[in-house]
């Protein structure tokens, strides 16, 4: 009896939150605290880590195996949900200010509302100088207005 009770504590599949409790414990998390903030017990996780499919998961976490980009993405597809709940955990509750600011700054970015920047460059002067030339033309043209001139460094000042 003890030995089907081993084997039925162990995911028969892996959901979505046994790959986020497994990156999480690759990338340094303690299991505990992995279950804290899955809302998972410490010996759920501690059986998700040690079950057959876990272990052969971890491994390909690990030695970075994954083969494909369709199972790359169906792996971040699967933690999304988590992540993004793990995320406005910590942007709410978050034991550091600064912990609580990159989290609400990534939620934002994941909902579009990240920072913009507009450039605008106005290139009229640039096409009314040379909008006449040739090929030819132009290029002796440009070429002569990078060309170094004598006895000046790259600031224009005199050299020595």
């Amino acid at each position: 009896m003890a030995h089907n009770d081993s084997i039925d504590r162990f995911p028969r599949v892996l959901q979505p939150w046994h790959y986020t409790a497994m990156l999480l414990c690759v990338q340094g998390m303690a299991k505990r605290e992995v279950a804290r903030h899955l809302g998972k017990s410490y010996q759920t996780i501690k059986n998700v880590m040690a079950s057959p499919l876990g272990k052969a998961a971890l491994e390909q976490i690990c030695n970075k195996t994954i083969d494909t980009m369709r199972e790359v993405r169906t792996i971040a597809q699967l933690h999304a949900p988590e992540m993004i709940d793990l995320l406005l955990r910590e942007a709410r509750n978050g034991s550091e200010s600064s912990a609580r600011v990159r989290a609400q700054i990534r939620l934002l970015e994941i909902a579009g509302h990240g920072t913009t920047h507009t450039l605008v460059v106005d290139h009229s002067e640039v096409e009314e100088e040379f909008k006449d030339l040739g090929e030819d033309e132009l290029r002796a043209k440009l070429l002569n207005k990078i060309k170094p001139v004598k006895d000046k460094g790259p600031d224009g000042s005199l050299l020595q």
